[in-house]
């Protein structure tokens, strides 16, 4: 065998065990969320996809045959797989069953049209299809990550498990496996084959790793919108007493603190409280309350008396974690913890 061919066969495999070993990890979780399930089944697909190749792989190379263009159009059913998967993901409990099969028709209606009519023309709309619905994927994702992430800002102060800005990230890793993939089909080659079977690995290993750690939340609706007098003097409340609960009662120390829980203790429901917060404040529930956060760690650390670890203080302080205090952070200063720290005892900025 050539090198490339050798090359290929390697990565083949390798991309083969990653599904089996991915879709045995998710197997072995007792606690699985809809989303890593709804995520197994997807691997699985793609794993059997991998089984099929290392049987018919000399067929695939057969370009004008009818079993190589029927791999094609199969293979491309995965695509749809993973759409749905970020359906599942930006707009949870939509996938149901019905609507699954109704967006994967376009696929299983070219596989049957092919089998009909063994027309080239099929394979030339079916690709022209696909690129188009990857691109609508693609505009769609950058939408749904804004209106996603603007959600959990506004109800959440803990997003680092329910923010899906990886999202992104993947989409990029997508582009890259598509353009592998349109190649080879172009030009059967084993380079570009090669290609592809990697950047599987890289795509679906990002998106496992997130899915292991995101945490499911309820996407809830408006009560209703305030308006008019009703919402200034609900207004006023809401200031009164979102005084009381962050300077006296320290509200903002519960580090899985939701909008929902602050509206309580202030009073009020969580439209109101969300409205005043981004059109009297203009701010989001998320940056408010990680605003209080950030102070007293800050008065903490500008202490030269201060002997306590990082980790420390952004556990007393209210943060989930320290790598969320040191995002916050970074994103507000714009430098690191330590960096700020020495600047802040050597300019001397605590005061008793």
């Amino acid at each position: 065998m050539i090198p490339s061919e050798t090359f290929y066969h390697f990565s083949h495999g390798l991309a083969t065990m990653f599904f089996i070993y991915s879709s045995v990890l998710i197997i072995g979780k007792s606690d699985k969320t809809r989303l890593q399930k709804f995520l197994l089944g997807v691997l699985l697909y793609w794993l059997l996809l991998e089984l099929k190749d290392l049987f018919f792989y000399d067929l695939f190379y057969d370009r004008e045959g009818f079993a190589s263009q029927m791999i094609i159009l199969i293979d491309n059913s995965a695509v749809a797989a993973g759409c749905l998967y970020v359906l599942e993901l930006t707009t949870p409990r939509w996938c149901t069953w019905w609507r699954s099969i109704l967006f994967c028709s376009p696929y299983l209606l070219s596989i049957v049209l092919f089998v009909l009519f063994r027309s080239p023309w099929v394979i030339h709309i079916h690709m022209i299809y696909l690129i188009i619905s990857t691109l609508i994927l693609f505009a769609y994702v950058r939408y749904a990550v804004r209106r996603h992430n603007r959600y959990v800002k506004d109800n959440y102060s803990d997003i680092e498990d329910i923010n899906i800005g990886w999202l992104t990230i993947t989409s990029s890793l997508l582009s890259i496996c598509l353009a592998a993939w349109i190649a080879t089909c172009l030009l059967a080659s084993w380079v570009a084959d090669s290609l592809f079977q990697l950047g599987l690995i890289l795509l679906w290993g990002t998106i496992l790793y997130f899915t292991l750690r995101h945490k499911e939340i309820p996407i809830q609706e408006s009560e209703f919108d305030p308006s008019g007098e009703e919402e200034s003097l609900s207004h006023l409340l809401i200031q009164r007493n979102l005084e009381r609960e962050i300077n006296e009662n320290k509200i903002f120390l519960n580090p899985q603190l939701t909008l929902t829980d602050l509206a309580t203790a202030v009073g009020t429901n969580r439209s109101y409280l969300s409205a005043y917060l981004n059109h009297e404040l203009k701010t989001t529930f998320y940056d408010y309350i990680n605003s209080f956060r950030l102070k007293m760690a800050m008065e903490r650390l500008a202490n030269p008396d201060c002997t306590e670890m990082l980790v420390e203080i952004s556990e007393q302080c209210g943060f989930n974690s320290l790598s969320t205090f040191r995002r916050v952070f970074h994103r507000v200063h714009g430098c690191s913890v330590g960096e700020w720290r020495r600047k802040a005892l050597k300019e001397g900025f605590f005061t008793h």
